[in-house]
C-alpha cells in the first residue's frame, strides 16, 4: 500500500517537471536557461580544475536550480 503511494508521488513529480513551462522554473528565474530551455550559463568541466565559472551560484536557491531533478 505504501509502495503505491510513493510510486504515485514519484510519477506526479516527474510529470510536473516535464510539463512545467520553462519560464516558471527557478533556473529561468536565475538566468541559467532561456525561454526555450537552452542553457545560458554552463557548469564547469570537472576534469579541468583550473577553469573558473564566471557566475558561480552563491545562494542555495541558485545551486538548487542547477540540479536536473
Amino acid at each position: 500500500m505504501v509502495g503505491r503511494v510513493i510510486d504515485s508521488l514519484i510519477v506526479f513529480r516527474i510529470l510536473k517537471l516535464l510539463t512545467t513551462d520553462f519560464k516558471k522554473t527557478p533556473a529561468y528565474k536565475f538566468g541559467f536557461i532561456d525561454s526555450n530551455g537552452k542553457r545560458i550559463k554552463f557548469l564547469p568541466d570537472p576534469n579541468n580544475k583550473n577553469q573558473l565559472l564566471p557566475n558561480n551560484p552563491k545562494t542555495k536557491e541558485e545551486k538548487n536550480s542547477l540540479t536536473p531533478l
